[in-house]
């Protein structure tokens, strides 16, 4: 039984980090949004906030940097309300990273919960 749960860990992880990333896409998020597929060379997440409160994340390339600054540099105003500033643009790396509740991507959870089954039934 241990060669067969061995042998499934490793085909889960290679069919685990072989995915594409993974990044919760919205203009206006509400938090009830679901990770889709970002387009090739887009590996990381992004979150921002707007000063409206808005919150819009995305998929990033890695180039992507974190910029929070603080509250006392946060003196740009503007008087046109079409426009908003970004106030905090934080990165991840990792499918699903900035997701709520970020953590595992949904078919990286469900895999690993299903791997004791699998080398169970492997096993026999």
């Amino acid at each position: 039984m241990g060669r067969a749960m061995l042998l499934t860990l490793v085909v889960v992880m290679g069919v685990v980090s072989a995915s594409a990333n993974e990044c919760v896409q919205c203009k206006a998020c509400t938090g009830n949004e679901v990770a889709t597929t970002c387009p090739d060379g887009y590996d990381e997440c992004y979150t921002s906030t707007l000063d409206d409160g808005t919150i819009q994340k995305g998929c990033a390339t890695p180039a992507c940097e974190d910029s929070c600054p603080s509250e006392s540099s946060r003196s740009l105003q503007l008087d046109d309300p079409k426009f908003n500033i970004i106030l905090c643009y934080k990165c991840c790396s990792g499918s699903g990273c900035n997701g709520n509740g970020a953590g595992l991507a949904a078919p990286a959870g469900l895999l690993l919960l299903l791997t004791p089954l699998i080398a169970g039934v492997l096993s026999r």
